[in-house]
């Protein structure tokens, strides 16, 4: 909440943290933004208008957050809903690990290819 209050502050000065806190609900409520994932003790929101279904990849280390598409994932979320005769009314698919700058393993490897 504190990065939306910035951003706002950074375009005017009339806004209060205290009003980005109790607008949030209000948005949630109109279905305009949902809540993405927890990281860092802090709660992070996103748009949905226009924003279509995807992966959170967060990384533990440095807190980096990417984004990736999850319709080729959709097929087998339904495939594994039917056997189960469940019907999901949501999805949300948060990974957590490492980036590829905080991965040992990856930085090993393009070390070795140098």
């Amino acid at each position: 909440m504190e990065e939306l209050y910035d951003k706002i502050r950074a375009k005017t000065n009339a806004i209060s943290l205290a009003t980005v806190y109790r607008t949030i609900p209000l948005l949630l409520d109109a279905g305009l933004v949902q809540h993405a994932l927890r990281s860092e003790g802090r709660e992070r929101y996103e748009h949905i208008f226009g924003h279509p279904k995807h992966i959170h990849w967060l990384c533990r280390n440095c807190g980096a957050l990417m984004e990736t598409d999850l319709n080729t994932l959709y097929p087998v979320l339904e495939r594994q809903a039917q056997d189960l005769k469940f019907k999901p009314e949501e999805i949300e698919l948060n990974i957590k690990g490492l980036c590829w700058k905080c991965n040992p393993i990856e930085n090993e490897t393009q070390s070795d290819e140098k």
